[in-house]
C-alpha cells in the first residue's frame, strides 16, 4: 500500500524536468478529505502548477492512484 506524501516533501511530478504540458491523475487530501484530482503541469508562467480546481494551498498530501483490479 502506498502512503500519503506531503506536498512539502514531494510533488507528483519533478518540476525541474517539465518541458511539456500534461497531467497525472492522483488522490489528494483537501480539508481532511481524500479527493480524486488531476495534477496539471506544463511550462507556463506563474502559477503553473494546480490541483484540478483546488488552490494548492488547500492540498496537503497526495498519492498515486492504485492499480485497477485484474479480475
Amino acid at each position: 500500500m502506498t502512503n500519503w506524501i506531503s506536498v512539502k516533501d514531494e510533488l507528483p511530478v519533478s518540476l525541474d524536468d517539465i518541458k511539456f504540458y500534461g497531467g497525472k491523475e492522483i488522490l489528494v487530501v483537501v480539508d481532511c478529505k481524500a479527493e480524486f484530482c488531476d495534477f496539471s503541469y506544463g511550462p507556463l508562467p506563474e502559477p503553473w502548477v494546480k490541483f484540478g480546481g483546488f488552490h494548492t494551498a488547500y492540498v496537503t498530501h497526495w498519492m498515486p492512484l492504485p492499480e485497477p483490479p485484474t479480475k
